[in-house]
């Protein structure tokens, strides 16, 4: 019975470790070529998803910035430290007519087009809590 009890605390203990980590892509890019096949899995606390995209051609005319995809020179999404300043936010430097764009997030492959969250894996963590506690009566 004792090893029964080792065991699903173990795997509770590995369910907890999954929700807490973070999934980002991870990929290099030039001229606009989809790389939002792979993801990588951030493990640490201070890690979430960054996507750094390069333009070409800086401001309009207008004093806007076009974001199109056939100014894209090259784009970068990776696994990165959060900043001090915070989590969900871009910023962006111009310098001789090239733009770049970064921007930093906390959620699961939020450095690419589909947004999927971290709470499933959290949802099932909570949902089985209470089963081990009344069936195998571990906790």
């Amino acid at each position: 019975m004792l090893l029964y009890k080792l065991f699903y605390f173990f795997i509770v203990i590995i369910l907890i470790k999954v929700s807490k980590s973070i999934n980002c892509y991870e990929c290099t890019s030039g001229k606009g070529q989809d790389c939002r096949t792979s993801a990588s899995t951030c493990s640490y606390g201070l890690f979430g998803c960054v996507k750094i995209t390069t333009y070409s051609g800086g401001v309009d005319k207008y004093g806007m910035f076009p974001n199109n995809d056939r100014s894209i020179i090259s784009e970068i999404r990776s696994c990165n430290v959060l900043p001090l300043g915070g989590v969900d936010a871009c910023q962006q430097q111009t310098l001789l007519g090239i733009r770049i764009v970064t921007c930093y997030c906390f959620n699961d492959y939020c450095n690419g087009t589909i947004n999927l969250n971290k709470f499933n894996y959290q949802f099932l963590v909570i949902i089985l809590l209470p089963i081990f506690y009344f069936v195998f009566d571990i906790i």
